[in-house]
């Protein structure tokens, strides 16, 4: 299958999952975030015979279709991961970043500081003989460093086969799986996630599935950024069931300490990334706007409990079914799970309210 084929397929599953997409609707799409290939997309549909199927109501994605948009969407994160993995892994200026703004060299997208760190392993509360699983664990850094720190057995799943490859650590397995597709064993205390939830397409169902492979008592651990809102309004706590218990600390002034070093770091690098070519990776993390016109803020989210309130930053409330209602930048950590656990919310502004 070609990029664009692939591309396409993946798009549509990910738009619309096997409801019909309408051509008017898909038309649009295209036109805003793959202009170049609105002329020929008809084509690229026809080619991905037995896949899609197109409907009095639209594209739709088949049986066939839906196994195989997984299998490519894993190709597509795994080949772009490996480039970057490969352009970062050999340059001087990346490790001296990494060290000045997160105080380690882990090859990481978003690698938490020290006090989310220490704040990461009081959440989990992980011990000798009791098992974890790291979703989205990249290289493993993190999944390594927390089996290392509390004597834990840890599993870390990536979808990127080419990050798995690379990764390694006492104590810790790795395996390919997909967070849309997870496929886990109800064996796990604790189940960690930073900074990675938001890439399923379907949060509720991953939720689900994590839910059903902890033990009674299990926790989630997990690290949540939005653009906008707390975390009584974050997707994360829509798709969290009605028997989650989540506890939320504010570490706004770790995430404005990560930003403010980033800033620095960036400013200080910008010749060290351009002579490595890397001025690309230097631009994605903002080195190329205006600091004032950046919204800073930053954290993490986790277990799971009887049917009652959850208490967030000290007060109570209950999770909203309609989802998330979005008003300022925010990143929490917080801990979900069937026994009342503690857990770090990061915000802006706004405080949870009743």
């Amino acid at each position: 299958m070609d990029t664009d084929a692939r591309s396409l397929l993946v798009m549509l599953w990910r738009y619309r999952r096997r409801q019909p997409h309408p051509d008017s609707r898909l038309r649009e799409i295209l036109a805003f975030s793959w202009p170049e290939r609105l002329g020929d997309y008809r084509a690229i549909l026809g080619s991905l015979t037995g896949l899609v199927e197109e409907g009095p109501e639209g594209w739709s994605v088949t049986e066939a279709g839906v196994e195989e948009a997984f299998r490519q969407k894993a190709i597509e994160v795994s080949s772009g991961f490996d480039s970057t993995f490969l352009r970062l892994s050999r340059s001087p200026t990346n490790a001296v970043y990494n060290q000045r703004v997160y105080g380690w060299d882990a090859f990481s997208f978003n690698t938490l500081g020290p006090p989310q760190r220490e704040l990461l392993l009081s959440l989990s509360a992980l011990g000798d003989g009791q098992r974890f699983v790291d979703l989205g664990c990249a290289t493993g850094a993190i999944t390594a460093w927390i089996a290392a720190s509390t004597g834990a057995q840890g599993v870390g799943i990536d979808i990127a086969a080419s990050a798995i490859s690379r990764a390694s650590g006492e104590g810790v397995t790795f395996e390919v799986g997909d967070l849309d597709d997870l496929q886990l064993p109800n064996t796990f205390d604790v189940a960690v996630a930073c900074d990675t939830l938001y890439f399923a397409d379907d949060l509720p169902s991953t939720i689900g599935r994590v839910w059903r492979a902890l033990k009674p008592g299990g926790r989630l651990v997990a690290a949540w950024g939005q653009n906008s809102g707390d975390f009584a309004s974050s997707r994360l706590a829509a798709a969290l069931p009605d028997d989650a218990i989540v506890t939320v600390e504010d570490v706004t002034p770790h995430a404005h300490a990560l930003w403010r070093r980033g800033r620095a770091a960036l400013d200080d690098l910008r010749e060290g990334f351009a002579a490595e070519g890397l001025h690309d990776i230097w631009a994605s993390r903002g080195g190329d706007r205006d600091p004032r016109s950046l919204r800073r803020g930053s954290g993490l989210e986790l277990p799971r409990q009887s049917r009652e309130a959850r208490r967030l930053t000290g007060q109570t409330t209950r999770r909203t079914a309609s989802g998330p209602h979005a008003r300022r930048r925010s990143t929490s950590m917080a801990s979900t799970g069937s026994r009342p656990s503690r857990a770090m919310y990061r915000r802006t502004a706004d405080q949870v309210r009743r």
